[in-house]
């Protein structure tokens, strides 16, 4: 078998940097779900997005420092990615949360399995709009550093 041996069963992933504590305005490029390939069982809404804005935030510990460096905001241009553990009891929340800022004036009754199965569908309805992220650091029990994200619809000016 050559070094390509096996390239057709091979599963592509951009994998952007993960946003920095910031506000950032996003513009997505690409929705999908994951299969972890460490962890079985374990499954991803993950978002990969364009950086067209970005005010970075404030790293809460010294680890997040190190990590980062002193410039949280991101580049213009930078592709990033957001995801979404889908069996964590938070994750299908954060997901909707982020399926509402797709589109002003989105409810909660509107994000539905199936309105969520065409936005990872290969058509990528949702690929070119824009979302803003507020990005803030948390500390888990086990005292790691956390990126969350809160996103909300972009309105044009």
């Amino acid at each position: 078998m050559g070094v390509f041996g096996g390239i057709e069963k091979a599963e592509v992933f951009g994998g952007g940097a993960n946003i920095r504590p910031g506000m950032h305005l996003l513009e997505v490029r690409e929705l999908l779900v994951h299969k972890s390939r460490k962890k079985a069982g374990v499954v991803y809404f993950v978002v990969e997005a364009t950086v067209l804005e970005s005010t970075g935030g404030r790293p809460i510990t010294a680890k997040a420092v190190d990590n980062v460096g002193s410039s949280l905001s991101h580049p213009k241009g930078e592709r990033v990615s957001w995801l979404s553990d889908l069996s964590q009891p938070s994750g299908l929340g954060n997901v909707k949360g982020f399926a509402m800022a797709l589109a002003p004036g989105t409810t909660e009754s509107d994000v539905t399995e199936e309105s969520m199965n065409g936005l990872v569908a290969s058509e990528q309805p949702a690929a070119g709009i824009k979302v803003w992220c507020d990005a803030y650091m948390e500390l888990t029990q086990k005292s790691n550093d956390f990126t969350k994200c809160r996103f909300s619809p972009y309105v044009a000016p």
